[in-house]
């Protein structure tokens, strides 16, 4: 089978999937893009083996020959992408591996057997959308509280995530608790482990513009965009604790930000080394 398609197409969908995959070895799935055609267009598809996965639509591409499924290294595939110029590009599988040609660059990559790869076309079709958000709106939100997320997962699970209800994304590592609020996910119930929020943002942040539908099962959170783009992620197994919070504070006030931040630089100049705490008093 040969895919002929250009360097910028094959760019553009590898970014989509990439942050899904595992780094480094090369003898394992979760290491590895994998493409597949259906109904005459190239699919991407990309999982690291724990609970990301992803998947994009190389768009123009032009299949040659019979239909098959094959996978390459996705660190090597995205370095001779990154050191080819935007020429087109020539993908050509012959069953074992996969010879890959731009502008007289040329590179072979062997292909793993692509059956034993966690296929998850039925959730997908299973999921329920629960909303729809602009990308950047959901990129600030958890960058927000992705500080405040515990990341002792074996000690405090419960804290090892960042969860959903009613609007609200709560994360906490015991010392602080983190809010925010975004109008239109009121009927969501994301749940994300603290090491996947960064590749979820990865995700996000390749077009803050775009319209993400958010489609979720029981065990999985998709973010699908418009030019069929997926990002899933598992839904971490330990719910977040209730916490009885409220926003009618005791007392509130205003500071400056770039204050603020030189007035804790300047105390730590006179605190003890191993002393990171820092006491606030206002009347």
């Amino acid at each position: 089978m040969k895919i002929t398609t250009s360097k910028s197409q094959l760019a553009a969908a590898t970014k989509v999937v990439e942050s899904a995959i595992a780094g480094g070895d090369d003898s394992s799935l979760a290491a590895h893009f994998l493409f597949r055609v259906v109904d005459g267009a190239v699919h991407i598809l990309a999982s690291n083996g724990k609970r990301l996965l992803a998947s994009s639509v190389l768009t123009g591409a032009v299949v040659e020959g019979d239909a098959a499924t094959f996978t390459v290294s996705g660190w090597r595939f995205a370095q001779f992408l990154n050191m080819s110029p935007d020429n087109a590009c020539i993908l050509d599988f012959d069953g074992a591996s996969t010879k890959v040609s731009i502008d007289g660059r040329n590179l072979r990559f062997a292909s793993l057997d692509p059956s034993a790869f966690p296929f998850w076309d039925d959730a997908l079709k299973s999921a329920q959308e629960t909303a729809v958000i602009k990308a950047g709106r959901l990129f600030a939100a958890l960058a927000y509280v992705k500080p405040f997320v515990s990341t002792l997962d074996t000690r405090t699970p419960a804290l090892a995530a960042t969860e959903c209800r009613a609007g609200t994304f709560f994360a906490s590592a015991s010392q602080s608790l983190a809010m925010a609020s975004v109008p239109g996910l009121e009927k969501t119930a994301i749940r994300f482990h603290y090491a996947d929020i960064a590749p979820v943002n990865a995700f996000l942040g390749l077009d803050a513009d775009l319209d993400i539908s958010i489609r979720e099962q029981a065990t999985t959170t998709f973010f699908v965009r418009p030019d069929g783009g997926v990002f899933g992620v598992s839904k971490w197994i330990h719910a977040f604790p209730e916490l009885k919070m409220s926003r009618d504070y005791l007392a509130s006030f205003t500071v400056n930000v770039d204050s603020l931040r030189y007035g804790l630089r300047l105390l730590s100049v006179a605190s003890a080394k191993t002393d990171d705490r820092i006491r606030f008093e206002f009347r």
